[in-house]
């Protein structure tokens, strides 16, 4: 699971309506997940064991898509545990 924090409202570009999450492998290409504005999470499928991804969230408003967050890398667990996530860094 991924999760980010609010983007503080003097920040913001008009009422954020959705959020995109894009993550990728290191040398691979980008996949997209929207999720309403209300939800500030995603899970992400489907995804290789014991691999890297490189993981960004930007927000879009009525006016259009945000900034990209900074990149985090993350890597997913070994075949024998469910596929989440570990980082040591929040978006």
């Amino acid at each position: 699971m991924v999760t980010w924090s609010q983007i503080p409202s003097n920040q913001r570009n008009g009422d954020v309506t959705s959020y995109t999450v894009s993550y990728q492998l290191e040398a691979g290409p980008a996949f997209t997940k929207d999720v309403d504005a209300a939800t500030r999470y995603v899970n992400l499928t489907e995804l290789h064991v014991h691999t890297n991804y490189i993981i960004r969230v930007s927000a879009n408003s009525e006016i259009g898509a945000g900034p990209q967050s900074d990149a985090i890398v993350v890597t997913t667990a070994d075949s024998s545990e469910p596929l989440e996530l570990q980082s040591s860094r929040s978006l």
